[in-house]
C-alpha cells in the first residue's frame, strides 16, 4: 500500500511540473522625462508620471 502511495505522489508532482505557467497580462507604462519604461498588470493604470505606450 505504501508503494501504490509514494507513486500516486511522484506522478502526481511530475504532472504538476509539466504544466506551464499562463503568461500574465501586462502593459507598458513609459517616463517622456527619463525614457524609462515599466511593466504593469494590465488592469492597473499606469503610476505618475509614466503613460501607457
Amino acid at each position: 500500500m505504501k508503494e501504490a502511495t509514494a507513486l500516486t505522489i511522484v506522478l502526481l508532482c511530475w504532472a504538476v511540473g509539466m504544466t506551464t505557467a499562463e503568461a500574465q497580462e501586462v502593459k507598458y507604462c513609459k517616463n517622456f522625462t527619463t525614457g524609462d519604461i515599466i511593466v504593469v498588470e494590465a488592469g492597473m493604470p499606469c503610476p505618475f508620471p509614466t503613460v501607457e505606450i
